[in-house]
């Protein structure tokens, strides 16, 4: 153990190191400051994809997180004008209308997941 407010060694600064890295850091949850709410974000898709044009994915940009400029806690983004133009398009593999925006919901929610964590991979 450390002395009650005394570092005076190495052997302290290897303790506080190790408490620091080990115990503190993991309870503070650091990449949550720069992820997106998954499930919040593609529940906003399904209702933007409601009053939305269907897509003809042609010259669409790929999503990239969009960081919340305050740090909050899963808020950081995505451009959902970009995901519509993505992933909000006809599909010839579905029957109706209600499957065709689950199968393109499902699809956007796995590219989301996929850059999640891809994300936290860098963190």
């Amino acid at each position: 153990g450390i002395p009650k407010g005394e570092i005076s060694s190495q052997a302290h600064v290897d303790i506080c190191k190790d408490l620091i890295k080990n115990f503190y850091l993991p309870k503070v949850n650091i990449p949550e400051l720069f992820l997106v709410d998954v499930e919040k974000t593609v529940e906003a898709f399904r209702e933007r994809m409601k009053d939305a044009p269907v897509s003809d994915g042609l010259d669409t940009e790929d999503m990239k997180i969009i960081q919340d400029p305050e740090f909050r806690r899963n808020m950081s983004t995505v451009d959902l004008d970009i995901a519509l133009a993505k992933y909000n398009l006809a599909r010839e593999d579905t029957e109706d209308e209600d499957e065709r925006m689950a199968a393109c919901v499902a699809e956007m929610r796995q590219d989301l997941l996929c850059l999640v964590s891809g994300s936290m991979l860098l963190s």
